[in-house]
């Protein structure tokens, strides 16, 4: 009786074995529930990325699209004369260009961009498939909106005619155009840097209050400023270049004008940041109006709305605008964007991504009442999701547009 009341107590090997397949399948029960969960979680957190890094690079080149043109589009000023962008419509290209790093533009092509003072706001540069380069131009100057006239020159002082003053840092550039006399050739344009003022708490050269003007001993060019010469103001000149590098980042390259600390005046890079990842197609059209028989109270050939979107090929490619007119220049109304990106991660269900769609297509809904190109679709890797955006930015800063 003793050994069987023994043997009554734990458990079987075949009971033991039951439990074992009841906690397996317990446990990949609990596995395949954490496993759907959390592939859902990873493809809403992926796609999130995806729409994150789509708006924010909307947003971004909007931001500085509508700077595009400031202080440097004016065809004449308010008294008539030519203003700022007919004056640095006859700058010559000749100086720096604009090149890329090495390899930082992929290994089909590189981007080389002359670093002009022609009253460019936006320049768009096919660089490889899906992905164009675009270059933007804007002045900050906190004064003045029209040329300024030389009305002195000592062969070392200048003096301006002016009742704001300038900024110290301020750029100016001297066209060799005077009052009433505007050269119609191409020029060699001279810039000049508002020195330091050590006199003036800030820096800065305010004006003289009886005379209405500034004298100053400007850097820069070795040649003074001749009297009755128009000085363009454009603050601190800005380009800047947004491209897609060799690893999907969006980058954000900045070029400033400035003098050095032996006083010589140029294009000079300011910085690079890169801006988003999983960048896979960047494209932009320019708007195009015409430009009417229609005159404004200044004399300005009004230009229409936009009646077509065109890729930046001829006759609207960097070396046919780099040598254009004014008036083909003023004809850019409105740039539209097209951005795709892919999302951080692969879609893990096999299935699933064996639906996803292969091809983008952008500029498909042409805006109403304007003409478009034939779309092109772009194909891309299967298994990934994509999010495409699309936004027409208005050149809103092209004065008397």
């Amino acid at each position: 009786m003793a050994n069987a009341t023994l043997r009554q107590k734990g458990v079987t090997l075949v009971e033991l074995m039951v439990a074992v397949l009841i906690g397996l399948l317990s446990l990949y029960a609990v596995y395949r529930a954490y496993e759907g969960t959390e592939r859902t979680k990873r493809t809403a957190i992926s796609v999130g990325d995806a729409q994150i890094t789509g708006l924010y690079s909307i947003f971004v080149l909007e931001h500085d699209l509508k700077s595009a043109g400031a202080r440097i589009m004016t065809p004449l000023d308010a008294s008539g004369e030519p203003g700022n962008g007919a004056l640095l419509a006859h700058c010559s290209n000749a100086g720096n260009v604009w090149a890329t790093k090495p390899g930082s533009m992929g290994s089909s092509s590189k981007t080389k961009v002359t670093l002009s003072l022609r009253p460019i706001p936006v320049l768009i540069v096919p660089n490889r498939n899906n992905f164009d380069d675009i270059f933007i131009f804007f002045g900050n100057s906190s004064f003045h909106l029209d040329p300024v006239t030389v009305t002195a020159s000592d062969g070392s002082y200048t003096t301006i005619a002016t009742p704001f003053g300038f900024k110290q840092g301020d750029v100016l550039v001297d066209s060799m155009a005077q009052a009433g006399k505007p050269e119609a050739s191409e020029r060699d344009c001279r810039t000049y840097v508002v020195p330091k003022n050590s006199l003036d708490r800030n820096g800065n050269f305010p004006a003289d209050t009886m005379s209405d003007t500034v004298t100053l001993h400007l850097q820069g060019a070795a040649k003074e400023p001749e009297v009755k010469d128009r000085l363009i103001d454009l603050g601190v000149p800005v380009r800047r270049h947004f491209y897609v590098d060799s690893k999907n980042t969006l980058q954000m390259e900045e070029w400033r004008f400035d003098t050095d600390k032996d006083g010589v005046t140029a294009w000079r890079p300011a910085r690079t940041d890169p801006l988003v990842f999983g960048v896979v197609g960047l494209r932009a059209m320019y708007g195009i109006g015409d430009v009417t028989a229609s005159v404004d109270v200044n004399g300005n050939r009004v230009i229409g709305p936009v009646k077509q979107w065109l890729p930046a090929n001829s006759p609207w490619n960097s070396t046919a605008l780099l040598s254009a007119p004014l008036d083909t220049i003023r004809q850019i109304k409105a740039v539209w964007l097209s951005i795709i990106v892919q999302a951080d991660e692969p879609e893990l269900d096999s299935a699933v991504a064996a639906t996803l769609p292969t091809t983008l297509t952008p500029f498909s809904a042409c805006p109403k009442g304007t003409a478009c190109p034939p779309s092109v679709a772009v194909t891309l890797p299967t298994g990934w999701r994509y999010r495409m955006y699309e936004t027409v930015v208005p050149l809103v800063n092209t004065i008397q547009n």
